[in-house]
């Protein structure tokens, strides 16, 4: 009797194991669909000013590493370059590096947006950017002030065709953000 309880015992756990891999894979599995299929990321920033006429945002990037605010300072404000974000999977907070826009090359990072350096001087560890927005964004950056901080949607290794933000939306709105297809 004592040999057939611990093999029940035994089967019992391998039943549960298998039950508890089968609950979280789904979900897992569900968000993996819908991530590759979105293919984007979002990054924080403070938002300075909007221009819709140019459909753009100027935000201010807060920057991950003093390498990074060294390499800025290569570049010339109004210069095109690549802004690569720090961060886990699709989220991100501040900027990890700054890559020169050549024709030749394309963009391998995941969390990786074209923009404008307004400024290669860096302030409090922060650098401001001016990002192209699509038309169906403009009402959502519209409503948001200066100095607000932002969440912003951005598409994964963009090609230099595509708006830089496809989505925005204050910082503490925890709901969708608008946005557009890309």
């Amino acid at each position: 009797m004592r040999v057939r309880e611990g093999t029940m015992r035994n089967q019992v756990g391998c039943v549960c194991a298998l039950v508890t891999m089968l609950t979280v894979a789904a979900p897992v599995q569900a968000w993996s669909s819908a991530a590759t299929a979105g293919e984007t990321f979002t990054w924080l920033a403070e938002l300075v000013s909007v221009d819709p006429t140019a459909r753009t945002m100027t935000v201010k990037a807060r920057v991950a590493y003093q390498e990074a605010l060294s390499e800025v300072k290569q570049f010339k404000a109004g210069d095109a370059v690549w802004v690569v974000w720090s961060g886990v999977s699709d989220s991100s907070d501040a900027v990890r590096e700054f890559q020169r826009v050549k024709a030749d090359r394309e963009i391998s990072d995941k969390r990786a947006m074209r923009a404008e350096l307004v400024s290669p001087e860096p302030t409090n560890q922060s650098v401001t950017l001016r990002v192209t927005v699509p038309d169906a964004v403009m009402p959502a950056i519209k409503s948001l002030k200066p100095g607000e901080w932002v969440r912003a949607t951005s598409p994964q290794r963009p090609s230099p065709e595509v708006a830089g933000v496809v989505g925005v939306r204050a910082y503490n709105d925890l709901g969708p953000a608008t946005s557009t297809t890309h």
